[in-house]
């Protein structure tokens, strides 16, 4: 199950998260107080007697017209075939039945929001798309918290893998989102210092309004380095516990950070060594979070997180997009 964990507060760390692949109980059951990606309504009802949140994921995106068997060509030569995504045609009726199912999951806090996906903005959707379905949301869940993931691409470049920019130059992002997160594949610090620069300069500049945050994504998987030899987990393990302090620190100082997304998965890979190391693998980086993740579900047990508009909603955002990072290449 992919794993939130919130933690309320006016300034500073607010919420944290873990995506992972759980395959049972034992696996960093400690960590998390908000579900998402998991549409099982009978297994968020479970995780919901363990004070555990869900948010809904909701199937939003098909394939682009023409290409429902092809994959588009992407203009960035790096890229491409590549999968191509709009919104789906009866979104207005897939919406209504899907509330009509989550109500009395919403009634009672099972779920208290919904998940937009990973990388829909990256594979094509629009902004305008995201709004439309955020609307759908509020429309009849004010309070819903609204959460979407993408790609480091998005934020620091401001284009998707088919080399359309994704927000127009004077525009904010859509005020119905609460929570804004990328990722970043990296095996080292620039995993931190390239987040926290991208949601300063590119990310907080355009929010529509003070009730949006940012969830930044902490590397804590990998297995192989630049030079693709194999690490050494023990070495994996220190560095994963660096880079989470790292995290945790700019989280407690920046109030417009809304949680930690440690993407942590299972141990897995050849037989010559990991390709993944998880965090059932490393007990110095397990045990930091796990301190940290049972104080924070300590806290948070019978506070549900709520979204929705606080205060007035900018029109434009002037802000100039920063993006002179080497993989905002447009060829």
């Amino acid at each position: 199950l992919p794993l939130l964990l919130l933690l309320p507060g006016s300034a500073g760390i607010q919420a944290a998260s873990s995506w992972g692949v759980v395959t049972n109980a034992t696996y960093m059951p400690e960590l998390a107080n908000i579900i998402f990606e998991e549409s099982d309504l009978k297994a968020l009802s479970t995780a919901a007697k363990n004070f555990a949140f869900g948010l809904y994921p909701l199937s939003w995106t098909v394939p682009r017209p023409g290409h429902e068997h092809t994959p588009c060509v992407s203009p960035i030569s790096r890229f491409g075939n590549t999968s191509c995504v709009t919104i789906r045609p009866d979104f207005a009726q897939y919406w209504q039945q899907t509330w009509t199912t989550l109500q009395p999951f919403a009634s009672n806090n099972t779920v208290v929001g919904v998940f937009l996906g990973d990388e829909r903005l990256w594979s094509g959707a629009s902004l305008i798309n995201v709004s439309y379905v955020a609307q759908h949301v509020r429309s009849v869940w004010p309070h819903a918290l609204i959460y979407i993931n993408e790609a480091q691409d998005v934020f620091s470049c401001n284009f998707n893998r088919l080399n359309e920019t994704v927000l127009a130059a004077g525009s904010c992002y859509p005020p119905e989102v609460d929570w804004w997160g990328f990722d970043i594949y990296s095996f080292d610090n620039s995993s931190f210092l390239n987040s926290r620069r991208t949601f300063q300069e590119n990310v907080y500049t355009h929010f529509s309004h003070g009730n949006q945050f940012g969830v930044p994504t902490t590397t804590g998987f990998g297995g192989r380095d630049a030079q693709h030899k194999t690490w050494n987990i023990s070495d994996f393990d220190a560095a994963c516990a660096q880079n989470a302090k790292l995290f945790i620190d700019w989280a407690a100082q920046d109030d417009k950070v809304a949680g930690l997304f440690p993407w942590h998965w299972q141990t897995y890979g050849p037989v010559s060594g990991p390709l993944n190391i998880g965090l059932v693998d490393l007990p110095r980086c397990r045990s930091l979070y796990s301190a940290w993740g049972a104080h924070v579900r300590a806290l948070t047990q019978h506070t549900p997180p709520r979204g929705g508009v606080v205060g007035p909603v900018k029109k434009t955002c002037s802000a100039a997009f920063k993006h002179d990072y080497p993989f905002c290449k447009r060829t």
